[in-house]
């Protein structure tokens, strides 16, 4: 990996992130060591942010979700993204990137 952040998660909801990382140990490695912020627990994963991970975290989330019939709702800064229709297909997702990166570069 090039260069590396970690990302901190809410550990109740960590298992999609861990799967990825088992499947894809050169895109995401989970950091097994127990971390809190406040008095939640977090699971940490180390990741290098590239258009191809977000892609691919992306098709997973997807296939996830068709599986467990859940919703997604991810929200960074003002933009909020939430998946409930569980027909997406990874292509709808990547078209739902691509509009969020537009109307990022427009601003």
């Amino acid at each position: 990996m090039g260069k590396e952040i970690i990302i901190a998660v809410n550990e109740d909801d960590s298992q999609i992130f861990k799967d990825f990382s088992g499947e894809y140990p050169d895109k995401m490695v989970y950091v097994e060591r127990k971390a809190f912020i406040g008095i939640t627990e977090v699971a940490e994963f180390m990741v290098e942010i590239t258009p191809e991970l977000i892609a691919a975290l992306s098709a997973y989330f997807v296939a996830k979700m068709q599986f467990s019939k859940k919703e997604i709702r991810l929200k960074k800064g003002d933009i909020e993204v939430e998946i409930k229709n569980t027909d997406v297909t990874p292509e709808i997702v990547l078209q739902m990137l691509e509009k969020l990166e537009q109307k990022t570069k427009k601003k």
